[in-house]
């Protein structure tokens, strides 16, 4: 099992998310209003490519080889998703969720912190999942990896370097509990955690300290754990980005289908349309292809 086995999502509900995206979503020229365009708070845009990128997971791999959690971090932690179970991670239980703990309040700030989620994500992490409980009863050596993506706002290097020390201090006490905790937990051979870094466009012409210079870095922060930094914008830019992301952590590709017709809806003739289909997939499709070709 590698990092990919399990995820989890860490979602900075603190006040610097209620903030308004600079990049306009347009509604339509159909709008009823002058202005037909409209602002998402950075944390909806922040929700929506998190949401989108457990779709594409689900997607591609069965339920029983990738497991994804979320966590909710503000004034205190709250787990979205309470366990690595199939039903308590419904979409429709994680929209409710969400939905119940609403948008980011812009005047609280104290004692907001993504520490208080990051305590939460490395206890998901040692939670067994049942295939890893089915192992242990059964005497298979059970390898616990993990990745926490970390979405959040960090000031400067400073916050970072303090966070990497707080999760290995978590790491190593969560391992010595774990121990003693029966199959139900497993202790961490190795985590990932990616930093997610979301500054608003606004902030653009500010951008010059050389912490925000290098937009993903890697670090092995200990033998256990290793971490990335990414900076990237509020807005359209978000999505796209986060669709390389999940490629580059499940090693996906994409292959491009042209030409495939489709007949459109508004269309009243019965001639249809060609469209370009990009399809996501495991990388190794392209080289077992390429060896049958050979063949």
């Amino acid at each position: 099992m590698d990092v990919s086995y399990k995820t989890v999502f860490v979602l900075d509900h603190g006040p610097y998310f209620a903030a308004k995206c600079v990049q306009p979503v347009d509604v339509g020229a159909a709008s009823k209003f002058e202005d037909s365009k409209i602002s998402k708070s950075l944390w909806t845009c922040c929700v929506e490519v998190a949401l989108e990128y457990r779709r594409i997971m689900l997607d591609l791999f069965q339920r029983d080889t990738k497991f994804i959690r979320f966590v909710l971090s503000d004034s205190i932690g709250r787990f979205l998703t309470p366990d690595w179970g199939e039903d308590s991670n419904r979409l429709e239980n994680i929209w409710f969720n969400i939905f119940e703990a609403g948008q980011p309040d812009p005047s609280v700030e104290e004692n907001c912190s993504i520490i208080n989620g990051l305590s939460l994500a490395v206890e998901a992490l040692i939670q067994s999942t049942k295939i890893q409980i089915e192992q242990k009863k059964n005497g298979v050596p059970v390898q616990n990896c993990g990745r926490i993506v970390v979405v959040t706002h960090l000031e400067s290097s400073e916050n970072m370097i303090d966070i990497h020390r707080h999760v290995g201090g978590l790491i190593g006490s969560h391992n010595k509990l774990a121990n003693y905790l029966g199959d139900s937990f497993s202790p961490l051979n190795e985590v990932e955690m990616c930093f997610v870094n979301i500054r608003n466009e606004d902030s653009k012409s500010n951008n010059g300290s050389e912490f925000w210079k290098n937009e993903s870095r890697k670090t092995m922060i200990s033998s256990i754990l290793k971490s990335e930094f990414i900076e990237l914008y509020g807005g359209d830019d978000l999505n796209s980005a986060f669709y390389s992301l999940i490629q580059r952590h499940f090693d996906l590709t994409s292959t491009t289908i042209s030409g495939v017709p489709m007949k459109e809806e508004k269309c009243l003739s019965s001639q249809s349309a060609n469209y370009d289909i990009e399809l996501l997939h495991p990388r190794d499709v392209h080289k077992n292809l390429a060896k049958r070709l050979c063949e």
